[in-house]
């Protein structure tokens, strides 16, 4: 006999001898006749109504619920692994070379400002990374003079003018370089391993939107440029922790945060996703 059956003949003998105690304290024969049909009868409708309530939860039980998308495994040709291979390649691996006439702070103020991409300010360090470019033959550079009171009035900032050579038009970004700027790809990502996959949510995002959370491992492989700039540089992997936010009309999930680190290490490299 099945566990299923036993439970249900349990219920029913517990019903009838809740009945026959209750039977007793009836007045004559008959009346405890008529008392027992209709304790019986109601006897059957209770037995029916819990038979259709134990068939749907073992139905519930013994058919797995279906996976959400968003909690399942992700194969290798996924969409999903390429939106956060684009992802992390835009938001980790992505180079911008300010163009025209900029603005270089110096090196106290440095200490406290960030670069300013919309003004064309820039702490002192761009310079050092422009001069690399330029020894590379994709910039060109021209640190305009200034007299001594300019300098002081600016507190030691210098100007300098950018412009971008042939060959680092060949290998610039299409999609984002303009005039104002060369973005230049240092290396491509591939998802290798998804160790976690699982709905995330956090006090710093909106409720009212789906979230999920990707966590595994990606192969970086340095770009022509990358190689250009340093030719000892080769291939690795990496780990990262990728969130992604539902679009609700597509039912499809879009690259929104993401951290990396070191594959042997513990913590992030960055603090993307809170």
């Amino acid at each position: 006999m099945s566990k299923h059956t036993m439970i249900r003949l349990l219920v029913a003998a517990f019903l009838v001898v809740i009945l026959c105690g209750a039977s007793q304290d009836d007045g004559d024969l008959t009346g405890r006749i008529t008392n027992l049909e209709s304790r019986m009868s109601a006897l059957e409708t209770a037995v029916d109504e819990i038979n259709r309530k134990l068939n749907v939860f073992l139905t519930q039980v013994a058919t797995p619920e279906k996976a959400d998308q968003s909690g399942d495994g992700l194969s290798d040709g996924d969409p999903i692994r390429a939106e956060i291979a684009v992802g992390l390649e835009s938001e980790f691996n992505t180079l911008r070379i300010p163009l025209g006439e900029i603005e270089i702070m110096s090196q106290l103020s440095s200490q406290f400002e960030s670069n300013d991409f919309e003004n064309k300010r820039f702490r002192f360090d761009t310079l050092e990374l422009l001069r690399k470019f330029e020894t590379l033959g994709l910039l060109t550079l021209r640190e305009h003079q200034q007299a001594e009171m300019d300098t002081m009035r600016r507190m030691g900032a210098k100007t300098v003018t950018v412009r971008a050579t042939e060959r680092a038009r060949e290998l610039q970004d299409n999609t984002e370089s303009d005039r104002d700027q060369l973005v230049f790809r240092m290396g491509g990502c591939e998802v290798v391993q998804v160790v976690r996959d699982e709905q995330y949510q956090s006090q710093f995002l909106p409720q009212s939107e789906r979230f999920r959370l990707i966590v595994g491992i990606y192969r970086w492989t340095p770009s022509e440029i990358t190689q250009l700039a340093d030719p000892t540089v080769r291939e690795r992997e990496f780990r990262f922790q990728a969130l992604l936010k539902h679009d609700p009309f597509n039912d499809t999930y879009a690259f929104h945060a993401a951290d990396w680190g070191e594959l042997e290490g513990r913590d992030w490299v960055t603090e993307n996703v809170q």
